[in-house]
């Protein structure tokens, strides 16, 4: 690889220039081979490499040595204008494994089989307490028929919960498939506003 550089002039930037040119050849230099070997693994078991080449060097060896579904949280959610550390990214994939689902300030994420149930519910009795939302999941004549038989906010959202896929159909989560994490996809929705 050819590199042109143009050196200042001034003798005084020279020397600073050749300090610090220097001081970047031995930070170079001084990354050992298997981090290096490390570094191109990454690279080349991702299709997220144009982000990576923007990544400061230092982050860029610390990401190598995260595991594959840290990596790709990481590369995903900053990618997409999130920006989150590793170090939430690895909490993020250890809450996973524990919880089955978790929900951050703009995404749930999911494994595959993880039941969204609890979740759905939750959301669902938050949403019934704006009219807006009652409405939207109502026809006027099911609420008039829950205001005459005195039909609880839990019992309308029992009703709810029957519809196929109520995380789908009623708070559209639309998920997207991010990395494998034992054996399971980790898929992602972004969280609408409600």
């Amino acid at each position: 690889m050819n590199i042109n550089i143009t050196l200042p002039q001034e003798p005084v930037l020279q020397r600073f220039f050749s300090r610090e040119l220097q001081q970047l050849v031995d930070k170079y230099k001084g990354i050992s081979r298997e981090r290096a070997n490390k570094l191109e693994q990454l690279y080349q078991s991702t299709s997220q490499e144009s982000y990576l080449t923007e990544l400061d060097l230092d982050l860029a060896l610390e990401l190598a040595e995260e595991e594959y579904p840290v990596i790709a949280l990481y590369l995903w959610l900053n990618e997409h204008d999130n920006p989150i550390s590793i170090d939430t990214a690895k909490q993020y994939i250890t809450d996973l494994e524990m919880e089955g689902y978790i929900e951050t300030d703009d995404y749930l994420l999911k494994l595959r089989d993880a039941d969204l149930e609890d979740y759905t519910r939750d959301t669902l009795i938050e949403l019934l307490e704006d009219s807006y939302y009652v409405e939207e999941f109502f026809d006027k004549e099911q609420i008039v028929e829950m205001w005459i038989d005195n039909t609880t906010k839990e019992e309308a959202v029992d009703e709810l919960m029957k519809i196929r896929e109520p995380h789908v159909e009623l708070l559209k989560l639309e998920f997207v498939e991010i990395c494998i994490l034992n054996n399971q996809a980790v898929l992602l929705a972004a969280l609408k506003e409600f």
